[in-house]
């Protein structure tokens, strides 16, 4: 299997991320109770996107193997946290997970989903100012997060 490259990743989460903002808006106006299926596979995609971007990351850190989920969030927790404590990285990534965790367990309360995917968008922001510039998201892929209520 061929290796991936940061540029792939980023490929990838741009993709994931449209995908994400396209299936919320054609939900956004239905009661909670009647889109929270369709919200954990928004949560789904999220996730992926989050992960492919933290993969990009690693890479140009120099990672040869990316490993599990667990890794990358080894890698925001205690790498990049340390390296840039002003970005909150794990606070923002405890609400990240929150919503992988939805996708699974369908149980966060409205609120809870709101919450969790503006400190989303904050977690990409500072994500995405950490990856070169050639390599960034635009603002717009994740920046409807923050309209979420």
């Amino acid at each position: 299997m061929p290796e991936r490259s940061a540029e792939d990743y980023i490929r990838s989460a741009r993709r994931r991320l449209r995908a994400a903002e396209i299936s919320y808006s054609e939900i956004r106006d239905r009661e909670y109770s009647a889109k929270f299926l369709q919200l954990a596979d928004v949560s789904a995609l999220l996730w992926n996107a989050g992960i492919d971007v933290v993969s990009a990351l690693m890479i140009g850190d120099g990672h040869d193997r990316l490993g599990t989920s667990r890794n990358r969030s080894r890698y925001v927790n205690q790498r990049l946290h340390d390296m840039n404590p002003k970005l909150r990285l794990r606070i923002t990534w405890r609400y990240f997970a929150m919503l992988h965790n939805f996708q699974h367990n369908l149980d966060l309360p409205q609120e809870r989903f709101a919450i969790s995917c503006q400190y989303t968008a904050e977690l990409f922001g500072s994500l995405n100012g950490l990856l070169p510039d050639t390599l960034q998201l635009p603002r717009e892929s994740f920046a409807w997060l923050y309209e979420i209520r």
